[in-house]
């Protein structure tokens, strides 16, 4: 597998894990929460000039592990600025693995 159907079998795999991390719950409140426990990174709203977010929407800072985005957006958009970069998490410990395996 290769290519976009690797992102999206990933995807379904990640979205398994949340799932039954929150009990089931398909919110998108719930499911953020869950993939919150399952990584340890942290999801804060931040004003709109804040420097954290660089002029982007949101942002992954893999070193607090904490995903910062715009507190003046809706609900929608928050919450999928926050999935789109609990993906980009998620691709970096896959290709951090794929790495690791070459390695050895």
């Amino acid at each position: 597998m290769e290519g976009f159907d690797l992102i999206r079998h990933s995807a379904r795999v990640r979205h398994a894990e949340v799932c039954a991390n929150a009990s089931g719950a398909r919110t998108a409140a719930a499911l953020l929460d869950g993939a919150t426990d399952l990584t340890g990174v942290a999801r804060q709203a931040v004003p709109d000039d804040d420097p954290v977010l660089c002029g982007a929407e949101a942002v992954l800072d893999k070193s607090a592990p904490a995903i910062f985005y715009k507190k003046s957006v809706g609900a929608v958009e928050a919450n999928f600025y926050q999935a789109h970069e609990f993906a980009h998490y998620w691709a970096r410990q896959r290709n951090r693995g794929v790495l690791d395996r070459r390695n050895r």
